[in-house]
């Protein structure tokens, strides 16, 4: 709860800030939260399409929604923009 509560108050700061939305539907999803944190997702993708930590996140929610469809196509996209970035090529 504290992270999510942290979250939002970034976004409210910072609304056009990627890295905030990122932020915040990663707390929802590790909150079990996947519908609310995809839409934090696809704010922070609309606002930065290269930010690979919210493409990750995104894979996370959906794999987690059981749409596997979805969540490869988002952890592809993560390990293209970051191909370091070993939890992406783990879902994968």
């Amino acid at each position: 709860a504290g992270a999510i509560r942290w979250s939002r108050r970034a976004v409210e700061a910072a609304p056009r800030s990627s890295f905030a939305h990122t932020r915040l539907g990663g707390a929802l999803v590790n909150a079990g939260r996947e519908d609310d944190g995809l839409a934090a997702l696809r704010e922070a993708v609309a606002l930065d399409p290269q930010n690979p930590t919210a493409h990750q996140f995104t894979g996370i929610a959906y794999n987690r929604k059981r749409d596997y469809k979805a969540a490869a196509a988002a952890f592809r996209r993560s390990a293209e923009l970051d191909p370091d970035q070993p939890r992406a090529h783990y879902f994968l």
